[in-house]
């Protein structure tokens, strides 16, 4: 048997990983926040049903939460019997679970009053 057969499932382990490597680095270069947004606002809409507007999502980023990059949270304003929406949201789009709130600590801080 040749030795550069021996060699080969290497070499193609090798070629899958960078492409792989390099299509996540893609990825992750050209996902802008407002796709995100729109998104997410996407499905908000399917998941409320009729009262929903697209205008009740807004996004904000998460530098204390590892592993998200921003939440988007939709919410009717004045409005009842429409469901609220939140998700958080990796750095390649994908969503994900919501973190375990710190002890004593609000996962939504821009919602406290100011004391």
């Amino acid at each position: 048997m040749p030795r550069w057969l021996w060699w080969a499932p290497l070499a193609a382990l090798t070629c899958l990983s960078a492409a792989l490597l390099f299509r996540l680095g893609w990825i992750a270069a050209t996902l802008e926040q407002g796709d995100v947004i729109a998104r997410y606002a996407a499905l908000y809409l399917q998941e409320a049903g009729t009262g929903a507007k697209p205008t009740d999502c807004a996004a904000y980023p998460a530098p204390d939460w590892p592993g998200i990059w921003i939440v988007v949270r939709c919410k009717p304003m004045g409005e009842t019997g429409v469901s609220e929406g939140v998700y958080y949201v990796n750095r390649f789009g994908g969503r994900v679970a919501a973190p375990l709130p710190v002890a004593g600590a609000s996962p939504f801080p821009e919602l406290e009053p100011d004391t």
